[in-house]
């Protein structure tokens, strides 16, 4: 089917042997005969329980980032994963994972034309997600340390998203206090 050995152990949901294939090299993006591309980053971010799917993208991420700093490139559709990630982490409030992106390169203000559910709960609506950053998301989930971390990064207070709303509107929407005075301390 064209998997990789990293992909199969996320599969498996084996947190050690996902590290392990990770700080060996494992490739996290394969295409299969028909062309198909799969990768460890939306295996591991839709699969499990919360804390091994942290754990597991998390060692993927470290790996990434070894390889992009020895001159790796990382390709198009990778990077589209890697946004996802970002959102997705943006989301939930994963700072770390945030952190490991932003080291590999992804852009603070990313956006995806086709987002995975990025969230558990319905804080923001789907017209929204189409064209959220990470800060819209951080936002309107009330995650104020991922806020500020997304600001002091350098984030664009100011873009809107396809509904014409910054950050700011989103968390002012959505009633997270702390997160709106952070975002209006921000410009």
């Amino acid at each position: 089917n064209g998997g990789t050995v990293l992909i199969k152990a996320v599969q498996a949901q084996n947190v050690e042997l996902v590290e392990e294939i990770a700080r060996l090299g494992g490739l996290p993006v394969t295409r299969n005969r028909n062309g198909v591309t799969s990768t460890a980053y939306y295996i591991a971010q839709n699969f499990g329980n919360m804390d091994n799917r942290r754990k597991m993208l998390n060692a993927i991420l470290r790996s990434r980032m070894a390889f992009v700093e020895d001159g790796g490139e990382i390709d198009a559709e990778e990077k589209d994963d890697l946004c996802k990630a970002m959102l997705q982490a943006s989301s939930l409030g994963e700072q770390e994972t945030m952190e490991l992106l932003l080291s590999i390169g992804i852009e603070v203000n990313c956006v995806t034309a086709n987002p995975t559910n990025l969230s558990h709960e319905s804080v923001t609506e789907p017209s929204r997600v189409q064209s959220s950053t990470p800060l819209h998301l951080a936002a309107g989930h009330g995650h104020l340390s991922c806020v500020q971390f997304l600001i002091d990064r350098g984030a664009d207070v100011n873009l809107c998203d396809e509904d014409g709303h910054t950050a700011y509107q989103v968390a002012c929407a959505d009633g997270h206090i702390e997160c709106v005075r952070a975002l209006y301390d921000a410009g």
